[in-house]
């Protein structure tokens, strides 16, 4: 699965495939766990790289070498702490196609939005017991590491 769906569309799409399979049980787990991930409450973390305070964490200058070749600039410079911090963060994103953007309104604070659609901007200060399940109706694409990390 790529984007997110209703749990309701999901548990059918699911009894479907469970009608007399020797595979029943993995597909009841998954409806659990799916039931599970939609429940979570949203934070930042889930669409933009941040810190462990929510700060918002730039992709370092050096991270695509880090990553590709090792862990020193070629001036012998250690890039390792600021690229496994943003390396950490990046896993915890679950969502694609999200930037971070600071709003004119004092009261909406920060929001992200999709860069290349025009919806309604995502206000993180409004999202007091809000889940992921509330997002669905945005047809969300899942992260390569979210679809990994999470098995539905």
């Amino acid at each position: 699965m790529t984007t997110l769906k209703s749990m309701t569309d999901y548990v059918l799409e699911q009894s479907e495939s469970i009608k007399n399979a020797p595979e029943a049980f993995d597909k009841y787990v998954n409806i659990v766990n799916y039931a599970k991930f939609l429940s979570m409450n949203l934070e930042i973390k889930m669409f933009v790289p941040v810190d462990e305070n929510g700060n918002l964490l730039e992709e370092p200058e050096y991270y695509e070498l880090w990553k590709n070749y090792g862990s020193y600039t070629q001036k012998g410079e250690s890039i390792v702490p600021e690229c496994v911090k943003y390396h950490k963060a990046l896993l915890e994103v679950i969502f694609e196609g999200f930037e971070y953007k600071e709003a004119k309104q004092e009261s909406h604070y920060s929001l992200i939005r999709f860069p290349d659609r025009n919806i309604t901007p995502l206000y993180p200060k409004l999202w007091k017991g809000m889940t992921i399940e509330d997002l669905v109706k945005y047809n969300l694409t899942l992260t390569e590491q979210a679809r990994d990390k999470y098995k539905f």
